[in-house]
Parts: structure tokens; C-alpha cells; sequence
């Protein structure tokens, strides 16, 4: 397996002490190697990625900066631009601009709830 989980490599790189890695290991090092085993890790990681931008993106918009997710980018061009060519222990997940916006936009309202919440199945309001 090409790929080692987190607390292992943060042991590795001197960001960690090695217990995180002996108390992470019975879980983090099993699952990885499932996803792995199963051919998942890849999508794994593309879900923590936005989660991640879940986050990170609204905050960066209540602190007055513009962000979009981007899809359909290049990866070996997205690899050598942040300088990780040639490394194929590492995939781009997600990419996500995060700036200053072009222009100040209003809020274009909200759709009515009865429209994006529903009740045990899609298309029975849950109101």
C-alpha cells in the first residue's frame, strides 16, 4: 500500500509524538487499509475534501472572501503548479478558489423550505 495513514505520517514528519500513532494506528491503519483493499481510499479522500470546503468555505465568506469549488481541472498540470509532480503517492481531491470578490453581490433570498427539506423520501414536504 502506497499510501500511510495520517498519524503515521505525522510521526514521520516530527509533528507528532509517536503515541498519537500507537493510540490511532488499531483504527486509522485498519480502515485505510480496507478502503484500500476495496479500491475506496481515493472517494474517501474526495469526501473528507469537501467536507473540509464545507467548512472552510463558509468562513472564508463571513470574513469577506469569495470561494467556488472548482471540477474539471488538469491534475498533473494542478501537480506541477503546486509542485508535487511526478508524485503519484498523492491525488488532487479538491480544488477551491479563495479570494477577494470581483464585486459586492446581494443575497438572492432563499427558496421556499417545503422546496429543499423533505420528510422520509424526496417530494413529501417535511413541513
Amino acid at each position: 500500500m502506497g499510501l500511510r495513514p495520517p498519524a503515521q505520517v505525522g510521526v514521520a514528519r516530527g509533528a507528532f509524538e509517536q503515541r498519537v500513532d500507537d493510540q490511532d494506528r488499531p483504527l486509522s491503519g485498519d480502515v485505510v487499509e480496507d478502503l484500500d483493499a476495496r479500491g475506496l481510499l481515493c472517494e474517501y479522500a474526495v469526501k473528507d475534501a469537501v467536507i473540509a470546503a464545507s467548512f472552510l468555505m463558509p468562513a472564508a465568506t463571513e470574513r469577506g472572501r469569495a470561494t467556488s469549488p472548482m471540477n474539471g481541472w488538469d491534475e498533473e498540470e494542478v501537480k506541477k503548479v503546486i509542485g508535487i509532480d511526478g508524485r503519484e503517492d498523492l491525488a488532487v481531491a479538491l480544488l477551491v478558489s479563495l479570494g477577494h470578490p470581483a464585486e459586492a453581490r446581494r443575497h438572492p433570498g432563499r427558496r421556499p423550505v417545503g422546496r429543499n427539506v423533505f420528510r422520509e423520501r424526496c417530494g413529501h414536504p417535511g413541513i
